[in-house]
C-alpha cells in the first residue's frame, strides 16, 4: 500500500511539474497492453498449454516463442488486487477444480467469474522480480518442483521464497 502512494504521489508531482509520463512499471501495469511472466528460476514464459487460449486449458512454462498463448493482459480489479487473462480474451487464470484453500493444485483459464481463486497479488520484491500469489490463501504460483524443462507445470504452493516462486514480468512490444 505504502509504494502505491508513493507512486501516486510521483505521478502528481509529475503532473505538477508538466512532465506527465506514465511509468507502469512503478505504478502498476496498464490493462490495454501485454505483457511476459516469465520464471525467474528456468527463465521460460508462463503459457497456455495448446494452440490456442481455450476453457480449461493448462498452464505451464516453455521456452518463448511469441505465441498469443505466451502473452498476457493484467487488470487490476480492487486496491493490489489483479486478473490475469489470456491476451485479448476473458479467459482468466484459475485455480485449478477452484481448489483455492489448497497448495499443490495446478491452473487453468476459465472465463473470468470474479471469484477468488481468480484474483492474485502481485509483489515487486527487487529488481523487476515479482512473486505473483492468491488473494484467498497466499500460496504463489511456483514452478512445480524447480524444474527448467519445457511443459513443467505451474502451480499453487505456499510461499517459500525461492526462484521457481519469482517471476520477471516484461511488457510485451
Amino acid at each position: 500500500m505504502h509504494n502505491l502512494k508513493l507512486s501516486a504521489l510521483i505521478m502528481f508531482v509529475a503532473m505538477l511539474s508538466g512532465c506527465a509520463t506514465t511509468n507502469y512499471s512503478e505504478v502498476g501495469f496498464d490493462p490495454q497492453r501485454s505483457y511476459r511472466i516469465v520464471s525467474l528460476i528456468s527463465a521460460k514464459s508462463l503459457s497456455v498449454v495448446g494452440a490456442q487460449a481455450a476453457e480449461l486449458s493448462k498452464i505451464n512454462q516453455f521456452r518463448f516463442k511469441d505465441l498469443p498463448t505466451q502473452r498476457w493482459n493484467i487488470e487490476e480489479v480492487a486496491p493490489a488486487t489483479y486478473k490475469i487473462l489470456a491476451e485479448d480474451s476473458t479467459l482468466a487464470i484459475s485455480v485449478e477444480g477452484r481448489h483455492s484453500s489448497g497448495s499443490g493444485y495446478g491452473l487453468i483459464l476459465l472465463p473470468y467469474r470474479g471469484v477468488q481463486g481468480q484474483h492474485w497479488h502481485i509483489e515487486h520484491v527487487a529488481n523487476g522480480r515479482y512473486i505473483i500469489y492468491s488473494t484467498e490463501n497466499n500460496a504463489g504460483f511456483d514452478v512445480r518442483g524447480g524444474a527448467t524443462g519445457d511443459g513443467v507445470e505451474i502451480m499453487l504452493w505456499p510461499q517459500h521464497g525461492s526462484t521457481n516462486q519469482k517471476w520477471l514480468i516484461k511488457e510485451y512490444k
